[in-house]
């Protein structure tokens, strides 16, 4: 029980941390642009909780050795993933929530309608990765916000390319 309380507390300061960087969140009030930078282009979808996700801003970098792949429909509803890209190793699966794992991936962080949920268990593939220009992977996960019972992100597949 004190790893999930351990994981949970630096998954919390991963979101606040990120939330400080390169992040755009915001709601896509202007021209019904798909990305929140207008320099990466690419796409996040997947099946939420049994119902169709696709992310309208899309973000992704990071400092040093970190890297954050982030999607989001608006503030409430998001999918950020941490890596640490000095240990990545293409058309891995790791296992999230393993001892293995846990050197690469630091955090996977979703919000849906405002509550946050953390990656429980699941796996997580890098398939294409260029430092600062692309990435390319896919998810499955059971998400749990420490309380409620555990939701499903299944297909979440993402490619994102800095122009």
């Amino acid at each position: 029980m004190k790893t999930k309380s351990n994981v949970i507390l630096i998954a919390i300061l991963a979101l606040v941390l990120s939330s400080c960087g390169k992040i755009d969140i915001s709601p896509d009030d202007d021209n019904g642009s798909s990305n929140a930078d207008p320099k990466i282009s690419g796409s996040m979808k997947a099946t939420l909780d049994g119902k169709a996700w696709e992310a309208k801003k899309l973000s992704f970098g990071g400092a040093l050795a970190l890297i954050q792949i982030n999607g989001s429909i608006d503030d409430d509803n998001l999918i950020s993933i941490e890596l640490d890209d000095s240990k990545l190793k293409l058309n891995t699966s790791y296992e999230l929530g393993s001892e293995s794992s846990k050197q690469e991936l630091q955090s996977l962080i979703v919000k849906v309608k405002g509550n946050v949920y953390f990656g429980n268990s699941g796996t997580l593939k890098i398939t294409k990765y260029t430092k600062g220009k692309t990435v390319e992977g896919e998810l499955n996960a059971l998400l749990w916000d420490g309380i409620n019972p555990e939701i499903k992100l299944e297909n979440c597949k993402f490619s994102m390319t800095y122009k």
